[in-house]
């Protein structure tokens, strides 16, 4: 009932979530695996920056506290370090964010965006890709608990993997 609900709204509205590439799926069972492997907290290195971990109130803003968490392994066969998995939560004044990027190979293939505000309103953004190339991007609100989907924006404003991954290779 509720999908065939979200269906007609998006034929009314204009938009539809154009349709998922083969390697959609393939990004999926791999983001599975990974998130499966952390439960176990010894399945991977984990490197923590915390910024504000006393909670102490900043001028102009109130609360605020940054955490990024970088999920890593040792490569056995070149002895270097792989960044598997990132996460990134913020909590500043009335509004909160979470990101989460997967990484194989050596670069990003998933991006996950959430962005929740004084106002109540849910923003969520998933991106995927191959090689660097986005091939596969959603975007939706949930308010008062409808779901709207639009055309997902160029950018989210915590998503940028090069970023992270040259943060990870300094540390």
């Amino acid at each position: 009932m509720t999908i065939s609900l979200l269906i007609t709204f998006c034929i009314i509205t204009g938009y539809t979530v154009p349709p998922e590439p083969p390697e959609v799926q393939e990004i999926r069972e791999h983001y599975g695996e990974i998130k499966a492997m952390m439960e176990d907290e010894y399945s991977f290195y984990r490197t923590v920056i915390d910024i504000n971990p006393t909670d102490v109130p900043y001028p102009a803003v109130g609360n605020y506290r940054k955490q990024i968490i970088f999920y890593w392994a040792l490569d056995e066969e070149y002895g270097g370090k792989i960044l598997l998995f990132v996460t990134i939560s913020c909590e500043r004044a009335a509004r909160t964010e979470y990101a989460e990027i997967l990484y194989h190979n050596g670069g990003a293939v998933f991006t996950f965006y959430s962005n929740a505000n004084y106002d109540e309103i849910l923003e969520e953004s998933r991106r995927w890709f191959s090689g660097s190339e986005e091939i596969h991007a959603t975007y939706r609100t949930v308010s008062d608990g409808i779901t709207e989907y639009f055309s997902p924006p160029e950018s989210d404003s915590m998503r940028d993997p090069e970023t992270l991954m040259e943060i990870f290779m300094m540390i």
